[in-house]
């Protein structure tokens, strides 16, 4: 089942994202890590900070007057207060405003599990303009 959720853009255009099928990879000798060990750091930061889902330095008060103003499903990624963590995926749902801290390991990122490298690769494959 396909499931649509938006996400806010920093011009505040409205896109969808299609989050479908998704694979979890893990740690992998070939494919798409074997190209991850080859970026640098600093090309995995510009990817994220050049997608309009990521929002830079907000606070988690910030995001949550952001996100309380839209739909049930729209997220945000910022960068995280936490010295431990790179970014966070904040986003809304019926019950609320929710923040998942997200880590990274070179070009990986993970999301409380084992890191992959195409976490937020996955995000801007799946945009959609409406």
């Amino acid at each position: 089942m396909l499931q649509l959720l938006d996400h806010i853009d920093k011009t505040f255009s409205q896109r969808t994202i299609v989050n479908g099928r998704s694979r979890h990879h893990g740690w992998r000798d070939s494919g798409p890590d074997a190209e991850c060990r080859n970026k640098s750091f600093l090309e995995s930061m510009k990817y994220v900070r050049q997608a309009p889902w990521y929002w830079g330095n907000l606070s988690w008060r910030e995001t949550e007057e952001l996100l309380l103003k839209q739909p049930p499903g729209t997220y945000l990624v910022r960068d995280s207060r936490n010295p431990y963590y790179v970014f966070a995926i904040s986003y809304r749902t019926a019950g609320g405003v929710y923040h998942t801290r997200v880590s990274q390991f070179g070009c990986r990122y993970g999301l409380g599990g084992i890191p992959i490298s195409h976490v937020f690769e996955g995000f801007s494959a799946c945009e959609i303009d409406t």
